[in-house]
Parts: structure tokens; C-alpha cells; sequence
């Protein structure tokens, strides 16, 4: 197939080149695609012989030549061998295949008993095709028109039937051919009848095959029905001298030589309208030379008796041809006269209905068509309030008042045969009685024309269209046979000669015929739109030069321009392609221009548009369309490399037959010139726009210079620009959606290695509507991600083909193939000391962004029907182990100095634990955990763990983690000995949980403890084994274990071994010399160096000692050595669960350093001397001695907070001990005589003033008189007497007052006494009622 491209230096002028700049030229509206070539037209008298028309329906195909003859040709049918495809190839070429026609009969028409004595060579002039009565009407160049039988090519009505004098035939009912198209594709009951839809009676839809034909002669037009069995003339009507028409309803739109008119079929009234030609008169023969449509007009002409001068007057009736059969109803078809001579053309009346004398017509042109003066508005459509304007009062208008009157029609079947139609008829063409119109209002001098204005976008209704036939051969410019006419001679000045051209009517929509006039052939031509009223209805078209033939196909208008130097140096005809409709809003809707070839340089050409011809494959669009096999993972990226399977050649087969169906276009014109035909087949979408797309950048073309970055700049504009003609497009077919889709993802793949192929220093150079272009555009596509995925450099170990491997659009793999060979050859190989390099990312990083994006959208799919299933593990293997390596990537390459505000960013951490705790996880899951550790990524890699439920693996990665060191990742990790104690208290499997929960105790004896104690753990253990498993490989958190039990769980059979362990801690660095004896030596001499008053020396020991120690290596040991006071002296269960001698025992060797214990432990024994010997002596306790008397040596609390570490409240589990006074007031005494004992006497004076002022109630005054020795003064006890005297004398008040108390309390009760006895009153005792006490 050949496509078609824009033409010469004029088309190319006019804009074509849309996609300019590009790297492949741009497809033109329409493919040229050859047809049928080598016809066998010679014959024995004539060897050059040349297409004149054609038609063809279903297999037939009827070609007219220029030596008056016709060939029948038929399909032949097609043969499709099966042929196996070779295992070691690829896909085979796709090709569309040519028809094959052979030729059946060859016929010559009959010719008229004078064409034999005429000059010219007689031709088949039209093809008229009718399907319903199986007719085919022939029109010879020599005006005889006859009937033949479809398909055969036979006589028809055994050849009896012809009529002479013809100029055209056919003007068929548009609005049938419509509904006909319509209910073919339908279940509708309608079924056309003589040009209008007829339906009985009962409902029913009336059968009839016949066609109803205008057959337009010298005299008149002739409407005839042809049926299967004869033809019958319906009606004549006088209209003379027409050479052209279309039809819709009894609406027809006919021309003469010189103007166009509307004809109403019904009563005979017409619409004059405007010239063919702007102006008559050209300057001279040599500046404007005759074309083979003005010979083949002047010819026309000539038949009909009708002369050339602008004076001729139209005859005013028209009868039977003698070879006419069948009944006929005469109506007679007056034009406005003329009043004067010289008037070329006949006034446009503005109605055919009646109106009064006294209006008149306006001179001049039609004021409706205003000319623009700006030559730039070429190729736009003027508004209805733009070029075509209203006209004023009394003009050739709407509005205007009639022309003439009009006869009216009667007749039975001229009613049914024309009247029924959906068309509906002008308000002003009703019927009436004829009338000749008065001279007043004729126009006064021939009108002229003015210039069309320029052209506006087009668009339009499309329908089917009868063109004119195409000159005969035999002129300079055509082969046409042609009238000779004289030659003038040439002298200074050349007297001024007719233009004649050809007319062109089509109908685009059911309510408007559109024209072509013009000046000259050389001259561009005006398409103008006119109602059934004859008024404008719309802008005006501008062709380049004014059409030789023009087609009507799919809202496009197609028109044959004239030869040109140009276009003979190149050896080809320029068709001209106008869109007229505007509800086409696709990327096709665009005109523009085709080129197509010639057999030799001066040969014929022409157009035709033919109902029958069977849909072809075009291999543009199946070579683009099918689905081929690319490797993506080949080093030489051809998929066709190594041998192919049998499910692979079945696979290749179906494509192929896939492709083949969509890839069928149908189209119903031809073009032909010689012995040749094309077919002029609608460009589809995708290669429209394929076309317009740039080639892939490859490395070897990469620059970085301004010229380049512009280029680049270009290549991406133009792509986006592609993209945006199918945004938002719905596919209305199967071939429409994979249009989309490919175009789609070309687009796509365009854009993303235009993006890649970015140097990095340009990485300041945003691009974010073009990246969220080019994202949607991959996404909308649905192109297999694994493609997208090999685009990117450093990503080939994340790709997975599988068995099937990957199958991508024609057009799509050839740009993967030249990409991936091109990065390939440019690549290095990897040397040895780079593999364990930290990987990273070379390009921009915003392109990273874009491949998130787009694997995250993918990877939502899943599941979706949408993914194939065979390919759906490998595409999402392929989808995960990218989008893993992009989101790691991501993290590395961040930077505080990199963009804040680049479009697409996002907490890439939080994608990559939400990627990891997937509910289905990941497809690669061994790729991912490469991935994780060659990124040092513990921590998500341990959550991937997690969601596959691999507890050890979680475990030991979290272990990797922290005895990594890294600060990084253990900030990442949070609070992560905690969440590890957590995740063991949810395991049952007891091996897992004491290896890790025993790790754990050795790093957090707190959490370590949990593991193994907590109530709502899963893994439950025994206390006595845990304590093994503690001595045996944790002891660091033994003693918080045993605290655990005692203190927590109140377990206090474990008393002995929790004091025991912190004994064994305590004693341990005693014997030696070290700073801790040091430290515990020192404490003493500054605590007895103290004045008072002072604290306890526990209270000294928190406040002073143990801050100090804390930057020390004893802080730890003297933390340790409070709790165990506090244990030693607590008055709960631990107290009494120890044994107290064996304590004692093992504290004696250290009596003399541990003080304080030994204190304890003698007031547990009731030892109070002794006890009260070491606070008074050795400690110098004088705080400390006042409460162990309080206390009884029975309880001491600790005001210190339990610490961290200790793991204990002891100092809060202190219960209150039942004390006697008498017991106080003995400790009392001991401490008093200790006191006494005291070596230094300024110590002891002060000690002894402290107790009796102080504590002297507890004391018994002769106690303390007889032991303090006499030599003390008096005044040293004397506030103690003093206090002793004054409580003896209160209690000596006391008690008497007690006593009174006592007495009066006595009397009351006795008197409450008698009362009550006097109350009751006496009782009789007797013998047998004794009284009841």
C-alpha cells in the first residue's frame, strides 16, 4: 500500500505539513492503495484506451472506456494457502492482499445512427447502477442511454428500450439511498418505493424494487421508474438545456451550461440561483486556455442545440424522446424571462409561490454574498451574520416577492412518484396556476458574480454523491474526445471569450445542496450552501483551483484539481480533501491533501465513487496493530534470535488473523487514470498520527547544545500535541480502541526516552505537565510495565518475560528494539570491584518520581481482569522488584539540597513500609530481599518479614540491626527493644522465644525479664527454669528476674536467693582494695565528722554519696547495696522469709564495713544493745538511733525512690510495726547509757542534752537520775526535770480529776437505777409463778 502525502509547492503552502519537523512525512487524509492495474482495454482498433467511468457492487465490477466499451470484471475468490511459518524466523511480514478480478464479458453499447458520422471518438460517458430492479443504465458519450441486466451485463427489455438525446442520468433520491444504508444495517420494516418510504394500509411496509431516475435530455427532464419488468415515464418536465443534478424528495438542484436553479419535480417551479462562473468574459484565450471541462461543456452544449452566447434564451418546452416508453404527464418549467438581450442568466427567483405584479426584483448580484477584501481569510468559514448576509427588501432572498407564478400540478402518479419524501418541502414551493411573469421584473443586465470569499473550516453532513463523469481523453491535459473547435485568429488585441466550467452539486446534509462556481480553471474555486429556498445557509469553502470532479465521501468533500506543471513533473494528480462536517471533532477531522500517481504524465484521470467494493486490509495499520514478541532481555534486542515453539507459531498465527480484521477499511471511491485504478481509502487514526510522530532518541544523536535542547524541545511539543488530538476519545469499534491504545502508548514511550535521553546537568529544568503527560499517556495505554521497566538503565535484573514473554504492538517494538540495541551498544561491562558498590541513580530523579507513579497505578491492577492471566506473576514479579528498586533509590538520592518542591514527591519511607506490609506482600519476594540488603535496609526489610509471617527472619534481621551499630536505622527503628519484647510476647514457639528473649535480657534486663515473666505472653515458662536458663546465659538480669518474683509476684520462697544474689553482689568487692571500699570508708569518717543536727546515714548516703558515685564505676554498687538495706529491713513477707542467722553469718566477716546491715540485722535478732552500740558509736546516728527506739529495731523504711534499674518499690512495701510504750522507753534508756558511754565528752554532753530535752518523755526520771554521773551540772538536766516535774504534776491532775469523773458517773447510774425500779413497782414472788430473772 502507498500512503499519500502532500502535494506540490502549492499544497505544501497551504499547511499540509502538520507534522514539519518531524522525522517520517506526514500521511494525508486518505491512502492510495492499488486497486485493480493492466485492465485489458486495447482493442484491436485502438491500443491506447483509457478508464472513463466505473461502478462495481459486491463481486462485479463495470469499467466504461474511451473506445465505447465496457468491461464486466469479476472477483475472483480469495485464496489464503496456509504457509507454515519457519521456526527460527519471526512474525512474517504483514502484507495486504490485491484483488483479483477477471474479466467476464466485454460489451459496446449501441451508438446512435449519427455518432458513426461524427469526428469524435464515441466513450462511455456514466455507469448507473441500480441494485433494487437489477438494472444497470449506460449513458454514452453520443447521449443514448440503455439498459442493461445486473449482474450479467445483458440487454435488458431485450434491448428495446434506449433513449437518445441524453445528458445525464441518475439524480437518485438522497434521502433513499440514506434510509436504504440505514436499513441495511437495521431490522427495520422500510423498504424504499419509487424515491420515498411506502407503507400499505394494514401497516405492512410496501414492496417495491423499482428505482425512480432523472433522465435529463435537450428538451427536458424525464422522471422514469425503472422496474424489473419495464421502465415507465412518470412525468416530463420542460426544463431544458440541464446537464447536471441531485435530488432530494421533489427537491432537485439541476444546471446547465451556464447556472445553477432549483426544480421542484412536482409542479415544475424553479429557483434560478447563480452563474457556474463568477464572470463570462475572460480577457483572452491565452490567459485563460480551455480545460477539459470547458470542452466537455461546450460539447454538451453543442448536442443540445443550446449556443454559447450570453444572448441565448432557453427554449420554453420539452417533449417525449422518440424512445420513450410508458405513459408521461407533461408539466411545463418556465425560467424568468428576460426583457432584454444580452442577459446571460436567468433571474433566481426567491420563491415559486404566486405573488403580486407590483414586487419586483432587485439588480445586480445577490446582495446575500458580501466579499471579503482580506485575502487572509482563506480556508475560513464565514458566519451566517459574516459573508452571508441578509439581503435587504425586495432582493433575491428568502423574503423577496415572487418572480413569476407557477402552474400547478395534477396527476395522480407524479404525486405517489415524487411527492412522498421525508424531505421536507420549501415553504415557498407550492403549487399554483401558471402564470408569466412580468416584464418588470426581469433583471436589467446580466449579473456578475463577484469573487467567492475565502474558505472556512469545513464540515458538513456527509452523504452519497452523483459527480459528473470525467472527461473523455483526447486534449492536451485529457484524453477525453472533445468537439473541435475553430481556431480564432491571433492578433494585437484578442477579443474576450466565454469560460465555461463544469458544474459540481452535491447534497452534504438533507436540507442543503452545496456548489462550486468559480472564474476560471486556473482560478480557485467557491463551494457555497443553499437551502431548499435557494438562500445561503452557511460560510463558504475555498478550493485551491476550481475542481475538475468532486466527491462527496464521509463528511469529506474530495475534489480533482486540475493538472498543474508541478504536479506533471512529479507525475501525479493532487485531490484536494475539505472537511465539511463539524461534528467530527476527532484527529481526523482535518483536510488536506493526496497524491496519486499516474500511469504517464499526460494521461487521463479521474474519480468515482462506487457502492459495492468490499472492505481491504491495509498493511499500514495491521503492521502497526499487531502484537509481536519483543525480548526484552536479549543482548541484541531482536525478538526474531533463537528458535520458535510451537505455541509460539500458533500464538504469531492468531495475531496475524487478529491484525488482518482490524485492520480492514472500507471505501467507496476510486480513482483511475490509464489502465489502472486506486482505491482512496480513509487514512485511519493511527496512521495518522503515527505519521506525524518523531523517531526515538538515540545515544548516538544525544547533544547538549542549544540547537539540540531545541530540537528536543520540538520533538516533545509535537508529541504532546499527538497526545492531546485522542484525549478524551471513546472507542467506538475494536480498531478505534486499539488505536487509542497504541497511539496512546507511543506516545508514551516517545516521551519517556526523550526524558531519559536528558543530560544530567539539565536536571534543574523541570518538567511536570509534560511528566504527568507522559504518565497518563502509559497508564491510558495499558502498555505491559515490563516495557517500561527495560527503558530505564540499571533496571534489566527486575525484569521477568516468563514463558510467554512479553507481546506489544508492531509499531511499539520496533521503537523498543532501536532503544534497547542503541543503550545496549553503548553500555560498559561492569568491572569486578564495582559490584559491591553502593548502587545508584545516574539520571533525573523527577523520572524516578514518574516510575512510582506508574508502577504504583499498575500495581493496584491486581487481580483486575484487565491482566492477562498467563502473563499477570511475571508482570507483577516485574512491577514489585522495580518499584522496590525505584523507592530505594528514591531514599538514597534525597538530599537537603535537592529540590523541596519537585512535583511528585512524596515520604518515600512511608511508600516503602506501606509496599513491604502489603496484605499479599510482594510477587518478588527473593528480588526484594536483595534489594533490602544491597541497601542496607534492615529495618524494611524485617516488615517484608513480617508480612510473610517468617518470625525468626524478623528476629534476627532486627538483631542485625542493632548490632549493626547503624544510628540511622535504629532512629528508624524507634523504640525497638520494645517492639521486640512485644513481638516475643505474641509468639508460642518457646526454642524462639528464649533465643532472642535471652539476647534481649542481655541487652535490656527490663525487657528481658518481660519476655519471659509477662502474664500475657503466649510462650509460658516455669520460674525455676527461667532462673536456669538466667544463671546460665543471662546473669545480668538474674537478680532483676528474682526481684520479679519476690517483689512483683510476691513468690517470697525466692527471698533467700534475691538477698543472696545481692550479697554475693555487695561482698564481692569488698575484700579487695578498691575505690569502693574506699568510697565506703570514707562515707563513715565524713558522716561521724558531722555536726549536729544531721541526717540518718542512709539519708546521707542517698543525698551525698551515691550522686557522687554515679559518673563512677560504684554507682551501680552502692545503688545495689540501699535496695538490699531496704530488703534487710522490710517489715513485709521478704523480712520474715530470710533466714536471719545465716545472714548474719555471712555478713560478720564484713561487720566493720557494712554497718548498716549489721544494724538491721542485730535489730531483727533483738540485739538492741549491740544495734544501738553501732549507731551511737560507729555511725554517730543520733537520727538514726531515735527511730530504731521508735521503730524497735522491727522496720526501716527507705525515703529514697525505687530506681530504674533496681527493678523494685521496697521502700514503699513497708508495712507499720505494732510498737509498746514500754518498749520505746527501754531502747530509750539503752540509747541514753550508750550515750553516756561516748569517749569524746563535747559529743556525748550534746547527745545527752538532745535526748532528755528532746525525747525525754520516753524516760523515766530516777532512771536517768541514777545514771548520769553526779559530776554533770545541773543545769545540763535541768529543763529535763523541769519536764519530768511539770508531767508528774499533770498526772497527778489527771487522775484525780479521773477519779471524780469516775464517782459521779457512779451516782448517775445508781439513780437511773431506782428510777427504773420505782418504773416497774414491786413483784409478787410465789411459789408456782416464781419471778423470771
Amino acid at each position: 500500500m502507498e500512503v499519500a502525502h502532500s502535494g506540490d509547492s502549492g499544497v505544501r503552502d497551504r499547511g499540509v505539513g502538520a507534522g514539519a519537523g518531524v522525522d517520517s512525512p506526514v500521511v494525508g487524509p486518505y491512502m492510495v492503495l492499488d486497486f485493480v492495474e493492466d485492465l485489458p482495454l486495447e482493442t484491436p482498433e485502438r491500443m491506447e484506451v483509457e478508464i472513463t467511468c466505473m461502478e462495481a457492487r459486491e463481486e462485479n465490477l463495470y469499467v466504461g472506456t474511451s473506445a465505447h466499451e465496457i468491461l464486466h470484471l469479476v472477483l475472483l475468490p480469495p485464496s489464503e494457502p496456509t504457509i507454515p511459518i519457519p521456526a527460527s524466523l519471526g512474525p512474517p511480514p504483514f502484507h495486504s492482499e490485491k484483488p483479483s478480478y477477471i474479466l467476464a464479458s466485454r460489451i459496446q453499447p449501441p451508438l446512435t445512427s449519427g455518432a458513426l458520422a461524427q469526428s469524435q471518438q464515441p466513450y462511455i460517458k456514466q455507469i448507473l447502477l441500480l441494485q433494487g430492479p437489477s438494472k444497470i443504465l449506460v449513458l454514452s458519450s453520443t447521449g443514448l442511454l440503455s439498459f442493461w441486466s445486473y449482474p450479467e451485463l445483458s440487454p435488458a427489455y431485450d434491448g428495446s428500450v434506449k433513449v437518445g438525446g441524453t445528458n445525464f442520468v441518475g439524480a437518485l433520491d438522497l434521502n433513499d439511498i440514506h434510509r436504504e444504508e440505514a436499513e441495511a444495517m437495521s431490522t427495520s420494516g422500510y423498504t424504499p418505493e419509487a424515491g420515498s418510504i411506502g407503507r400499505s394500509r394494514s401497516g405492512r411496509a410496501a414492496l417495491d424494487n423499482s428505482k425512480m431516475v432523472m433522465v435529463m435530455g435537450k428538451k427536458g427532464v424525464k422522471m422514469v421508474k425503472v422496474k424489473e419488468e419495464e421502465p415507465r415515464l412518470v412525468k416530463n418536465v420542460e426544463c431544458p438545456f440541464l446537464v447536471y443534478g441531485a435530488r432530494r424528495g421533489p427537491i432537485a438542484c439541476v444546471a446547465t451550461a451556464t447556472d445553477y436553479s432549483l426544480l421542484h419535480l412536482e409542479i415544475g417551479g424553479i429557483i434560478p440561483l447563480f452563474p457556474i462562473v463568477s464572470s463570462n468574459l475572460s480577457p483572452s484565450a491565452e490567459s485563460t486556455p480551455s480545460t477539459p471541462a470547458q470542452e466537455d461543456i461546450e460539447e454538451v452544449v453543442s448536442h443540445s442545440g443550446m449556443k454559447s452566447s450570453p444572448s441565448t434564451q432557453p427554449p420554453s418546452a420539452s417533449e417525449v424522446s422518440d424512445n420513450d416508453n410508458g405513459s408521461c404527464e407533461k408539466v411545463t418549467g418556465r425560467r424568468a424571462s428576460s426583457s432584454a438581450a444580452g442577459r446571460p442568466h436567468p433571474t433566481r427567483s426567491s420563491s415559486l409561490q404566486q405573488r403580486p405584479r407590483s414586487e419586483v426584483l432587485s439588480e445586480g448580484a445577490p446582495s446575500g454574498l458580501s466579499v471579503p477584501d482580506d485575502p487572509a481569510t482563506k480556508h475560513t468559514r464565514a458566519s451566517s451574520t459574516g459573508s452571508i448576509q441578509r439581503r435587504p427588501s425586495g432582493s433575491i432572498g428568502r423574503n423577496s416577492p415572487l418572480s413569476r407564478s407557477m402552474g400547478r400540478v395534477a396527476g395522480k402518479d407524479a404525486a405517489q412518484a415524487v411527492g412522498r419524501t421525508e424531505t421536507p418541502l420549501p415553504t415557498r414551493l407550492t403549487g399554483g396556476a401558471p402564470r408569466v411573469k412580468s416584464p418588470s421584473t426581469t433583471l436589467s443586465k446580466a449579473s456578475k458574480l463577484p469573487v467567492p470569499p475565502g474558505a472556512a473550516p469545513r464540515s458538513t453532513v456527509s452523504s452519497r454523491s452523483n459527480t459528473p463523469n470525467p472527461t473523455p481523453p483526447g486534449s492536451a491535459t485529457s484524453s477525453h474526445p472533445i468537439k473541435a473547435r475553430s481556431t480564432k485568429p491571433r492578433g494585437k488585441a484578442t477579443p474576450p471569450i466565454q469560460v465555461s466550467l463544469r458544474p459540481h452539486i452535491v447534497s452534504p446534509t438533507p436540507n442543503e445542496f452545496l456548489l462550486i462556481t468559480g472564474t476560471s480553471p486556473i482560478d480557485p474555486g467557491v463551494g457555497m450552501f443553499v437551502n431548499f429556498d435557494g438562500d445561503p445557509t452557511r460560510g463558504t469553502i475555498q478550493l485551491t483551483k476550481y475542481p475538475e470532479e468532486i466527491i462527496l465521501e464521509e463528511g469529506c468533500m474530495i475534489a480533482l484539481l486540475p493538472a498543474s506543471e508541478e504536479a506533471d513533473k512529479m507525475g501525479v494528480r493532487v485531490l484536494e480533501v475539505i472537511r465539511i462536517q463539524d461534528d467530527d471533532s476527532g484527529p481526523c477531522a482535518n483536510g488536506g491533501f493526496v497524491q496519486v500517481p499516474l500511469v504517464s504524465k499526460r494521461a487521463n484521470a479521474g474519480i468515482a465513487k462506487v457502492m459495492g467494493l468490499k472492505d481491504v486490509v491495509a498493511s499500514e495499520v495491521g503492521s502497526r496493530l499487531r502484537y509481536d514478541k519483543v525480548r526484552l532481555l536479549t543482548s541484541g534486542g531482536d525478538s526474531t534470535q533463537g528458535e520458535l515453539e510451537e505455541w509460539e507459531v500458533k500464538r504469531i498465527a492468531e495475531e496475524l488473523e487478529a491484525a488482518k480484521r482490524i485492520s480492514k477499511i472500507g471505501g467507496k471511491v476510486v480513482f483511475f487514470s490509464g489502465t489502472k485504478v486506486w482505491r482512496l481509502l480513509p487514512s485511519p487514526m493511527v496512521v495518522l498520527l503515527d505519521s506525524r510522530l518523531p523517531s526515538p532518541v538515540l545515544s548516538s544523536s544525544r547533544g547538549t547544545t542549544p540547537e539540540a535542547m531545541k530540537e528536543g524541545d520540538k520533538r516533545r511539543t509535537t508529541i504532546l500535541s499527538v497526545l492531546k488530538d485522542v484525549h478524551g476519545l471513546e472507542p467506538t469499534t475494536e480498531r478505534m480502541f486499539h488505536e487509542i491504545a497504541y497511539i496512546k502508548q507511543k506516545c508514551g514511550v516517545l516521551l519517556l526516552t526523550e526524558f531519559l535521553s536528558l543530560p544530567r546537568e539539565e536536571d534543574k529544568r523541570q518538567f511536570p505537565t509534560e511528566l504527568l503527560a507522559t504518565e497518563r499517556a502509559l497508564i491510558d495505554g495499558s502498555l505491559d510495565p515490563r516495557i517500561v521497566v527495560s527503558l530505564f538503565s540499571g533496571f534489566e535484573e527486575e525484569l521477568r518475560e516468563g514463558n510467554n514473554g512479553v507481546w506489544v504492538y508492531g509499531g511499539i517494538k520496533k521503537v523498543i528494539d532501536m532503544v534497547l540495541i542503541d543503550r545496549r551498544s553503548h553500555e560498559q561491562p561492569a568491572q569486578d570491584e564495582d559490584v559491591e558498590k553502593e548502587p545508584e541513580w545516574n539520571g533525573r530523579r523527577d523520572l524516578l518520581l514518574l516510575l512510582r507513579r506508574y508502577l504504583s497505578a499498575w500495581r493496584q491492577k491486581k487481580g483486575f481482569g484487565s491482566v492477562s492471566q498467563a502473563d499477570e506473576k511475571e508482570v507483577f514479579w516485574t512491577i514489585d522488584a522495580a518499584l522496590m528498586r525505584c523507592l530505594l533509590l528514591l531514599e538514597a538520592t534525597r538530599s537537603p539540597s535537592a529540590q523541596q518542591h519537585m512535583a511528585g514527591e512524596v515520604d518515600v519511607r512511608q511508600e516503602l513500609y506501606k509496599m513491604c506490609d502489603y496484605p499479599s506482600s510482594v510477587e518478588c519476594f527473593d528480588r526484594c530481599v536483595h534489594l533490602l540488603e544491597k541497601f542496607k535496609r534492615l529495618y524494611v526489610l524485617s516488615i517484608l518479614y513480617q508480612s510473610k509471617k517468617m518470625s525468626r527472619e524478623v528476629l534476627e534481621t532486627w538483631k542485625r540491626l542493632f548490632e549493626s551499630g547503624d544510628e540511622k536505622a535504629l532512629a528508624e527503628f524507634g523504640e525497638g527493644e520494645d517492639r521486640i519484647a512485644d513481638y516475643l510476647l505474641a509468639k508460642k514457639d518457646r526454642e524462639l522465644v528464649k533465643e532472642y528473649g535471652l539476647w534481649l535480657a542481655n541487652r535490656n534486663q527490663r525487657l528481658g525479664i518481660k519476655v519471659f515473666a509477662d502474664e500475657r505472653a503466649r510462650a509460658k515458662w516455669d520460674a525455676q527454669e527461667v532462673l536456669e536458663m538466667f544463671k546460665k546465659y543471662a546473669p545480668v538480669a538474674l537478680r532483676g528476674y528474682v526481684e520479679h518474683l519476690v517483689i512483683e509476684q510476691k513468690n517470697h520462697a525466692y527471698s533467700n536467693e534475691l538477698l543472696s544474689i545481692y550479697l554475693s553482689t555487695i561482698t564481692n568487692p569488698l575484700p579487695s582494695s578498691n575505690p569502693i571500699t574506699a568510697s565506703l570508708r570514707s562515707s563513715y569518717e565524713a558522716y561521724r565528722a558531722l555536726d549536729l543536727p544531721k541526717p540518718t546515714y542512709r539519708k546521707f548516703l542517698e543525698e551525698n554519696v551515691v550522686p557522687a558515685t554515679v559518673a563512677g564505676d560504684g554507682a551501680d554498687w552502692w545503688t545495689q547495696r540501699l535496695t538490699f538495706l531496704d530488703l534487710l529491713a522490710s517489715a513485709s513477707e521478704i523480712g520474715s522469709a530470710y533466714d536471719n542467722s545465716t545472714m548474719m553469718e555471712k555478713l560478720e566477716p564484713f561487720k566493720e564495713l557494712l554497718v548498716a546491715e549489721m544494724i538491721v540485722l542485730y535489730g531483727r535478732a533483738e540485739s538492741h544493745d549491740a544495734a544501738l552500740h553501732l549507731l551511737v558509736h560507729d555511725l554517730r546516728d543520733f537520727d538514726g538511733s531515735i527511730e530504731y527506739c521508735l521503730d524497735c529495731g522491727k522496720s526501716r523504711p527507705s525515703s529514697r525512690k525505687p530506681t530504674k534499674n533496681s527493678g523494685t518499690k521496697t521502700g514503699g512495701q513497708v508495712r507499720n510495726v505494732s510498737v509498746t510504750r514500754d518498749d520505746q522507753e527501754k531502747l530509750f534508756a539503752l540509747v541514753l547509757v550508750e550515750a553516756l558511754k561516748m569517749e569524746d565528752w563535747m559529743v556525748r554532753q550534746q547527745w545527752v542534752e538532745l535526748l532528755l530535752e528532746q525525747w525525754g518523755g520516753w524516760m523515766d526520771p530516777v532512771h536517768v537520775l541514777s545514771v548520769i554521773p553526779d559530776t554533770y551540772s545541773i543545769a545540763l538536766i535541768s529543763k529535763f526535770l523541769i519536764n519530768a516535774l511539770r508531767n508528774l504534776v499533770r498526772e497527778k491532775n489527771e487522775s484525780v480529776v479521773g477519779r471524780a469523773m469516775r464517782r459521779g458517773e457512779n451516782l448517775r447510774v445508781n439513780a437511773e437505777f431506782v428510777d427504773k425500779c420505782d418504773e416497774l413497782g414491786p413483784t409478787v414472788q410465789t411459789v408456782e409463778n416464781p419471778i423470771s430473772l
